[in-house]
């Protein structure tokens, strides 16, 4: 859209449909070329394949173990990490049982670049009608809930994004799943903070 206005008042675009903003023109003087990009101010924190986790079984959807891990597992495989329920997947993590929801948590700085924080990563939910396709990431007091968890068989996992702000520098970050039946497979954790490149 292109707007040339040629006084010296105050005005505001309402377009009855959404356009990009291409040209904005006030007494002849071109007021977009004047605008300035904002440069990127991101700084990644932290990332986890969990190319340590070696517990596996081949009885088991996408090589899930059947023993969770207790204190000695996550020292050894996830040093770091605390939580419940968690089981180890061969290069992933499996969280949940049939019966109690699975937590997997860690504490960050997240207070750099003004505390924005972007967490991503990969999960799909466990091969079984009925089963949630939800779960829970919860940055310090405020929780994300990630839904369209795909329940197909296979272990191709998809690719999910939660975003907030407030981050502190002892940011606690827990996944999760939502009570029984809610098992679900996670892996490739990024965290970073701050906000990407405006123009």
């Amino acid at each position: 859209a292109s707007v040339a206005h040629g006084g010296s008042q105050t005005f505001t675009l309402v377009p009855d449909f959404c356009q990009e903003l291409t040209a904005l023109t006030v007494n002849g003087e071109d007021y977009m070329a004047n605008t300035t990009a904002v440069p990127a101010n991101v700084t990644e924190v932290f990332t986890e394949d969990f190319s340590g986790v070696t517990d596996a079984s081949t009885n088991q959807q996408c090589d899930a173990s059947t023993t969770a891990f207790n204190a000695a597992r996550f020292n050894a495989q996830l040093p770091g990490w605390s939580g419940t329920n968690v089981y180890g997947a061969n290069g992933k993590v499996k969280l949940s049982s049939g019966s109690a929801a699975g937590t997997l948590t860690r504490t960050f700085d997240l207070s750099a670049n003004g505390g924005h924080y972007t967490i991503e990563f990969d999960a799909k939910a466990w091969a079984r009608n009925g089963e949630s396709t939800t779960m829970e990431v919860v940055v310090g007091s405020e929780t994300h809930q990630v839904t369209g968890l795909s329940t197909a068989t296979g272990c191709e996992l998809s690719h999910f994004v939660v975003e907030g702000d407030g981050g502190t520098a002892s940011t606690q970050v827990t996944f999760r799943g939502i009570g029984a039946n809610s098992r679900f497979f996670l892996d490739n954790i990024t965290i970073s903070v701050g906000l990407p490149a405006s123009n």
